[in-house]
């Protein structure tokens, strides 16, 4: 289910009991439009509708901020418009939709409707190879970020497609320090 919660209220974790503190939540598990089975991902658009990454059903599902269903796209497979395990998803502000597609190792772009437009990365090693991307964002530049998990890096593409540069670092446990 998605839940709706007040956003002046904390609610501390791991205490937090979010059974009575929901303002709204939708969505049952299974396959049929509106329902989930793994939403692992999402985000708004510019009209504040809510775009959902239905991993296990290879789906976005779009839906107004009343939880109302108004679309959704996707398949199991690895063609264009097809996923495997998708697992991010971010709007950028000119409607477009982006897709972290774990399982191809690619990230799809669509536009607002939902309609395949391109994908970048692959896992073929071609210097632009991404291995289980696991969330995308867009900056104002139309560059697009891909935190890719496989490769413990951050790829960075430019809005064709290309790839700008990649992100490294070595993480340190603060309690190990």
């Amino acid at each position: 289910t998605i839940g709706v919660y007040d956003p002046d209220r904390l609610f501390p974790f791991p205490e937090f009991d979010p059974d009575g503190e929901a303002l709204s939540e939708w969505g049952v598990q299974g396959s049929e439009p509106g329902q989930f089975d793994a939403p692992t991902g999402l985000s708004f658009d510019a009209n504040d509708n809510l775009h959902v990454v239905d991993s296990r059903n290879d789906r976005v599902q779009v839906f107004t901020k009343g939880g109302d269903y108004v679309r959704g796209w996707g398949e199991s497979g690895d063609g264009p418009g097809q996923f495997r395990r998708p697992w991010g998803v971010y709007v950028d502000c000119e409607g477009s939709v982006f897709v972290a597609d774990w399982g191809n190792s690619r990230v799809q772009k669509f536009t607002a409707e939902g309609e395949f437009v391109m994908s970048v990365g692959s896992s073929v090693d071609d210097g632009g190879d991404l291995n289980h991307p696991a969330d995308v964002a867009v900056d104002s530049d139309g560059d697009v970020y891909v935190t890719d998990w496989g490769n413990r890096r951050v790829q960075i593409y430019d809005p064709n497609g290309d790839v700008i540069t990649a992100l490294y670092g070595d993480a340190d446990d603060p309690r190990m320090s």
